[in-house]
């Protein structure tokens, strides 16, 4: 247990009730909950402003734009705007080393999962580009977003919009420096697979959306939602979609390895099992809520949620309520 508090004007981190001093000057501790609680510091000390991880710190000048973004493993970056006559410039510092600036870059930026590698988006005169590791991948381009890094952390995947003289064409997702086709502008964010050998993203194309997974489009819909969902074996895929066009689109469904499966009023809180051969998730059913596991419908409740599967995948959990009436359900997963 890692907590920090503050009394007459001191902060004292305690790690299992054992107390330990923060550096003086500082004037804000944050826990930040990765693999481990890192401990982020801010503060000022003989008139030089600091940031400190886990015991390190680093000075920075210039205004502090955001607060600190820190990785799982403990590197941190700071978004540092300095002024340039009557303009602002931004600069990206990771871990005390600064980098060039400029006129403005997305916030926060995206670490890999291990920490050691970094990508945002920066704009200069209009214009976006890709910086990761230290320089610029992809520039000059009219949009770039959603950098998305491997659970691994060795490949990387983001989408652009292309344009030419009649403005923008359309979008693409470019995945270890490889674009896709173009295709409408309705390109969603990539997801990678829990192994990083797959990726998968929703596509547009006239009024029809669908799900191109490694590379191949899949089946046509109306509407398509952007988070794809990865068994952890990495081998099943499923995604939730809608006849209808929009949000408020009347009906969905599930398509899980291609197969769809029944129309409901919502779906939520999909889940796969650990051992990746069993899916549930949370549908609303003419008005009543219900735990549908492989296709198969349970009892129904006026509320249910959060369906969690036990190790074993024998048997799954999930929250729900008659009435007044609420309660913690466990039941057999059928083999």
């Amino acid at each position: 247990m890692v907590y920090a508090g503050k009394r007459h004007g001191r902060w004292t981190l305690y790690t299992d009730s054992k107390a330990q001093p923060v550096a003086e000057g500082t004037t804000e501790v944050t826990l930040v909950d990765g693999d481990r609680v890192s401990v982020v510091t801010q503060g000022e000390r003989d008139g030089k402003r600091f940031v400190g991880v886990d015991g390190r710190e680093w000075e920075y000048k210039g205004t502090l734009w955001m607060a600190p973004e820190v990785s799982p493993s403990g590197s941190v970056a700071l978004l540092i705007g300095e002024k340039e006559g009557e303009a602002t410039r931004k600069r990206l510092i990771v871990n005390g080393v600064a980098v060039e600036a400029w006129d403005d870059l997305s916030w926060p930026p995206v670490f890999s999962g291990d920490g050691r590698r970094i990508a945002c988006v920066v704009q200069q005169n209009s214009r976006s580009s890709l910086f990761v590791d230290g320089s610029i991948v992809t520039q000059d381009q009219y949009s770039i977003a959603h950098p998305t890094f491997s659970p691994g952390g060795r490949r990387l995947a983001y989408r652009i919009e292309v344009t030419g003289a009649e403005g923008v064409l359309g979008g693409a997702m470019v995945v270890d420096g490889r674009q896709s086709e173009l295709f409408t502008r309705n390109v969603g964010w990539p997801n990678f697979s829990p192994d990083g050998q797959r990726v998968a993203y929703r596509a547009e194309k006239g009024d029809r959306q669908f799900v191109v997974l490694d590379g191949v489009q899949g089946p046509e819909f109306g509407t398509v939602c952007p988070r794809i969902y990865f068994s952890p074996d990495s081998k099943r895929v499923a995604s939730i979609a809608s006849d209808g066009r929009g949000p408020g689109s009347a009906g969905w469904k599930c398509a899980v390895d291609g197969t769809q499966g029944e129309v409901y009023e919502e779906i939520q809180d999909f889940i796969f099992s650990p051992d990746s051969k069993h899916l549930a998730y949370v549908a609303l059913d003419r008005g009543k809520y219900r735990i549908v596991m492989d296709g198969h419908k349970g009892g129904a409740f006026d509320r249910a949620w959060m369906p969690v599967f036990q190790a074993d995948s024998r048997k799954v959990a999930f929250g729900a309520r008659r009435g007044r009436d609420l309660w913690w359900k466990v039941i057999d997963v059928p083999r």
